[in-house]
């Protein structure tokens, strides 16, 4: 059992005051619904400059790169809420993204059963069973390295695959 809050963003953050999972806020309005603008940058995304931008929420990635190396430190996420900004982590939950901490070397010649075809509209990324345990296990490893740097929710992308896999083809 995970003792943590975490704010799921499933739509576009103009919906945000119907898609939101705050236990205990059923009086308060969220201060995310509070948000009067956004923005979203996945890669190369700079804290100083996030901070400065004035935005209500972010979306960012977890990493500059998408790589461990990469990764924004505690502070870096604490700076920017500091200056008034809600960060939130983009994560994938419907696709697999071969520069991510979780990517094994030789998966593209003898793929884990959960591990699909490769997205055509983005090399790299591929579809995943995301009903899987073990992608559920790596989702939650995922999870786990958000909530350690301190973001405030995560927006899930791909939350559509299951469109992809309802596909007798696929």
């Amino acid at each position: 059992m995970r003792a943590f809050k975490v704010i799921i963003l499933i739509s576009l953050v103009s919906a945000l005051p119907g898609c939101l999972l705050i236990p205990g806020a059923a009086s308060e309005p969220s201060p995310i619904s509070q948000a009067e603008s956004w923005g979203y940058q996945l890669q190369e995304a700079s804290p100083e400059e996030i901070a400065a931008a004035g935005f209500g929420l972010i979306v960012i990635d977890y990493s500059r790169d998408g790589t461990d190396a990469g990764m924004y430190s505690r502070n870096e996420i604490k700076a920017i809420a500091a200056a008034g900004t809600i960060p939130i982590a983009y994560i994938s939950i419907g696709e697999a993204e071969d520069y991510r901490f979780y990517w094994k070397t030789g998966w593209e010649e003898d793929p884990p059963a959960w591990l699909g075809r490769t997205n055509p509209d983005w090399p790299g990324n591929y579809k995943v069973r995301y009903w899987d345990p073990a992608w559920k296990e790596i989702v939650h490893s995922y999870l786990d390295r958000i909530v350690s740097q301190g973001f405030f929710g995560i927006y899930l992308d791909i939350v559509d695959a299951f469109e992809y896999w309802s596909d007798p083809r696929n």
